[in-house]
């Protein structure tokens, strides 16, 4: 009986040590790794750009498809531009009209202009022939309205000048105008990436500010996490974390890029004891893919390590 006795409490010693093992491990996987290994359920998302129709107009050429990839100042899309274009040869045949405008202007000034200094340099030898009873009174007024006379006409000329150099002021800044419209018949990508989705086709009409090209960098992708308060401490900007998508062993590391400073659904005046473990704070990881194989919309587990 005693035997028996020893042996039966063998038995239990030995259970009870293997379960002690068992209870050990489990507590060191939970409670292993820096961020105590919390996994958190989140969606992958990218910078999406939508570009659109700085002008309006007809689509004259669509240069891309959905799903096609495109680099940085890639031509994407051209509005029809006929308009701008005739309105640019009205104004260069405007321009030109000007340019003579201020040729004959000057030509008319180099004309009246030495004259003008003849009559001056007439008048003041006559007036000093008058002085010495040389010259009569009539023959120094009529030389003094002679000055006055083509000093207006100077004057005249120099005023038509400006205002012609005004005029064509005006009308250069109209070019710059139509060159820049001329522009912006042109759509093109801001950054290399994907093309995600096209709203128009070919010869459709668009209206100045309509969405036709959505594009984004998918190189690097962004998985948002809600974090309660209670562990919000335990998470810096820069951190790094473990990212798997679903239906695959393949992990991705990212790191911490932003930390929401507001709660996500508790408002910020409720900060009782009780609400405040329930608080949920918006973290957003950014994940290297330069694969392509991460995509928008996928959900994701992360793992801080």
């Amino acid at each position: 009986m005693l035997n028996n006795k020893t042996k039966n409490t063998n038995r239990s010693g030995k259970w009870y040590y293997s379960t002690g093992i068992v209870f050990l491990m489990i507590m060191m996987s939970c409670s292993n790794g820096k961020k105590g290994n919390h996994l958190y359920n989140g969606r992958l998302e990218a910078d999406i750009i939508s570009l659109s129709a700085k002008t309006g107009g007809t689509i004259d050429t669509l240069l891309v498809d959905k799903g096609e990839k495109i680099s940085s100042g890639q031509l994407l899309a051209v509005i029809d531009n006929s308009r701008y274009l005739a309105q640019k040869r009205q104004q260069a045949a405007q321009l030109d009209e000007i340019r003579l405008s201020l040729q004959g202007v000057d030509a008319q000034i180099r004309q009246v202009k030495p004259q003008l200094d003849l009559a001056r340099e007439t008048l003041l030898k006559t007036q000093n022939l008058y002085k010495n009873g040389a010259a009569t009174q009539n023959d120094v007024d009529e030389l003094s309205a002679r000055v006055d006379v083509l000093q207006a006409q100077l004057d005249g000329l120099v005023t038509n000048k400006k205002v012609i150099a005004s005029r064509k002021e005006q009308l250069l800044a109209g070019i710059e105008i139509t060159d820049l419209n001329l522009s912006d018949t042109q759509i093109y990508s801001p950054l290399n990436g994907l093309v995600l989705n096209t709203y128009h086709h070919r010869a459709e009409t668009v209206a100045p500010g309509q969405k036709l090209i959505d594009v984004a960098d998918l190189s690097r992708m962004e998985a948002t996490i809600y974090v309660a308060l209670t562990d919000l401490n335990k998470i810096k900007l820069g951190d790094k974390a473990r990212v798997r998508i679903d239906g695959s062993d393949e992990f991705f590391t990212g790191r911490v890029a932003w930390i929401s400073s507001e709660s996500e659904f508790t408002p910020k005046t409720i900060l009782t004891k009780e609400t405040r473990t329930t608080l949920v704070y918006a973290v957003q990881i950014n994940v290297p893919n330069s694969d392509g194989v991460l995509k928008i919309g996928m959900p994701v587990d992360v793992e801080m390590i």
